[in-house]
């Protein structure tokens, strides 16, 4: 199997972040890229590019295991993911609310994802 990668979208009243997880041989790596939306506009291209270069580098100095995974919490995910949430303001908390809810929603899709790829494996 090789690198996986998924992809999903921070959205809070329109799309604010992005977040990426990348999967290589048992390990997972995370990355996010939020918008400063008070001084720039959202760029999907570059907050793809910025999460998935972060979730590259997670993978290759923090891999994450499964387990690990599933327990991650959002000062664990601001250290290895390589950036920090905004904080104290009601913008700040709904980025923080959606990006979790996110990142719930990327971690089904991969679980998902590989276990179609093993099932996909076995009947070849």
């Amino acid at each position: 199997m090789s690198t996986i990668n998924k992809t999903r979208y921070i959205k809070v009243d329109g799309k604010v972040g992005v977040m990426t997880m990348v999967y290589d041989k048992g390990h997972f790596g995370i990355g996010v890229s939020l918008c400063n939306t008070k001084i720039d506009k959202f760029d999907k291209d570059e907050g793809k590019k910025i999460a998935y270069e972060r979730a590259v580098n997670c993978l290759n100095k923090n891999p994450l295991l499964l387990k690990d995974i599933s327990k991650l919490g959002i000062h664990k995910m601001e250290t290895i993911g390589g950036f920090t949430f905004p904080k104290h303001t009601l913008e700040a908390d709904a980025k923080l609310y959606f990006a979790v809810k996110t990142y719930c929603l990327l971690v089904e899709d991969m679980i998902y994802t590989l276990a179609l790829s093993k099932v996909r494996a076995e009947t070849e």
